[in-house]
């Protein structure tokens, strides 16, 4: 499984909450519940960790970001995302999964990230150099 993490003083942070740091060897432990109330985040694949959707209120979301192998253990909650082209209509869905235990096992290098197509090498893009944030 795999998780797209902030980079921020060499460390790997959550993108989402800004708070929870994410070594590798070190377990962590909450229990996933369903409507987003708790686990740690993961997907299937490195494309799905890429292209990962975050609202809009996440802490780290101007950060450089990095892809994570990880294992995960425990109770789990599965949730659907549907990801949406610039005309509205859904494009693809992603399974994206909350599991109560994950334990980093390593960083993937960015040249070991997939770009096979124009949305993954936006993604690595985008990850590798995030826009500026804006205030409102």
């Amino acid at each position: 499984m795999y998780k797209q993490v902030a980079v921020v003083d060499n460390r790997y942070l959550s993108v989402f909450d800004g708070r929870t740091e994410y070594q590798v060897g070190s377990r962590l432990e909450e229990l996933a519940e369903p409507e987003h109330q708790g686990g740690y985040y993961c997907f299937e694949t490195i494309e799905d960790a890429m292209t990962a959707f975050f609202p809009a209120h996440s802490k780290l979301l101007g950060a450089k970001k990095a892809i994570m192998e990880v294992s995960i253990a425990g109770a789990s909650v599965l949730y659907m995302t549907r990801k949406h082209g610039q005309d509205g209509k859904a494009i693809k869905t992603l399974q994206k999964y909350a599991y109560s235990e994950m334990e980093p096992l390593s960083i993937i290098p960015p040249e070991s990230w997939p770009v096979g197509t124009p949305e993954l090498t936006q993604a690595k893009e985008r990850m590798e150099n995030p826009p500026p944030l804006t205030t409102k």
